[in-house]
């Protein structure tokens, strides 16, 4: 689901263990619409008795493309108020062995007449398992094995020069360490890898389009206030 909305949401704690959600926004990664029209954003989140087992459930759907511009006929362009982006996220997360955490997190898009593709609707969809083991309340060690699906290039793009899109199948594996020095504070190192599996001859996707394959190490900080 997209990290940032601005709008109005409403929760409801239907009982200790089931709550959900409704509200409007002004569209995807944004404060400011490009178009005159808002999207709806539901979810639901479940836990059992003994707090080990979740299952979480959102929507999301509007139109999210650019308000068409009038030309000098008065003849509106692309209709950006009528084409819907529709994505929905499910995820199940299990506590086992006391320190142990297993998440699994499905997600599909489909974007009306985008514009990579005018004559159908473009999808993505993809997969990604997570493991987490915590050593102590401030240490802990996360994997990530991850599938996505870009059918028609409209997620994947926007990083190359000689090609804007990179329809195809992607791969990552990731190794995290999270360390809390703080409360508010961690600390997040990162190896990950990932690989590209092109459609026919497409341009690979890394690199600025030399190569299908990369290997990336990292630190993150986070400062919570």
């Amino acid at each position: 689901m997209p990290f940032i909305h601005t709008g109005l949401q409403a929760y409801w704690q239907v009982t200790d263990n089931l709550m959900i959600s409704s509200g409007f926004n002004r569209g995807w990664q944004s404060f400011s619409d490009n178009n005159n029209a808002l999207s709806y954003m539901g979810s639901i989140n479940w836990t059992n008795k003994t707090k080990k087992t979740q299952l979480y459930g959102a929507l999301i759907v509007g139109p999210e493309q650019d308000e068409g511009e009038k030309v000098f006929s008065g003849v509106t362009g692309l209709p950006g108020e009528s084409l819907n982006r529709v994505q929905y996220t499910v995820y199940w997360k299990q506590h086992f062995r006391k320190k142990w955490e297993w998440i699994i997190h499905h997600d599909l898009g489909i974007q009306e007449q985008s514009v990579l593709q005018p004559e159908s609707s473009a999808q993505w969809y993809g997969m990604a398992h997570y493991l987490i083991h915590r050593f102590t309340s401030r240490l802990a060690l996360g994997m990530r094995a991850e599938w996505f699906r870009d059918d028609d290039g409209t997620r994947v793009i926007g990083f190359r020069s000689q090609s804007p899109t990179a329809p195809g199948t992607f791969y990552d594996l990731t190794l995290t360490l999270n360390w809390k020095p703080r409360p508010n504070v961690i600390v997040k190192p990162e190896l990950r890898w990932d690989w590209q599996q092109r459609n026919n001859e497409d341009t690979p996707a890394f690199d600025d389009g030399q190569k299908t394959q990369q290997f990336l190490a990292a630190v993150e900080v986070v400062l919570r206030f």
